[in-house]
């Protein structure tokens, strides 16, 4: 598949602190094992003491980009042996249109009971095999 060269190329740079550096493989796409692919996956393990900014990667691109088309903010709580993930998505003011088809996920570490995993706002579903919340959005508006 020929890439657009109006499509910038992204170099990804994972922080060994918090992520894995090779990319997690993805053994159930379409039947080919152990290939990488152009958007891989890393693994990333935040320990609850970890508290403020967190760099989980690095990168660059090879074009110039004006701006990411997303906000993501979010804001960690843990209390006792709670712990709730806030996340709020905006589109930013200067997108040409409104964003269409896109999907966040949110990776549960191993070391959380997926039992007590509770989704109380938004439109998430949890993958209890793949250890994911998925929240799947068809339309944010600019």
């Amino acid at each position: 598949t020929a890439v657009s060269s109006n499509i910038p190329q992204v170099s990804i740079k994972p922080n060994p602190k918090f992520t894995s550096l090779e990319p997690v493989t993805n053994k159930e796409s379409k039947g080919q094992r152990n290939q990488k692919t152009t958007n891989p996956t890393y693994l990333v393990n935040v320990s609850k003491t970890e508290l403020g900014y967190v760099p989980v990667v690095h990168y660059s691109f090879s074009q110039v980009v004006d701006h990411m088309p997303v906000l993501l903010e979010r804001k960690v709580t843990i209390h006792e042996t709670s712990c709730r993930i806030a996340l709020q998505v905006r589109s930013k003011l200067t997108n040409k249109g409104d964003l269409k088809d896109f999907t966040i996920a949110v990776a549960i570490p191993e070391l959380v009971n997926g039992d007590s995993i509770e989704i109380v706002r938004g439109q998430g579903s949890y993958d209890s095999l793949k250890r994911l919340i998925k929240f799947q959005l068809a339309h944010l508006t600019k």
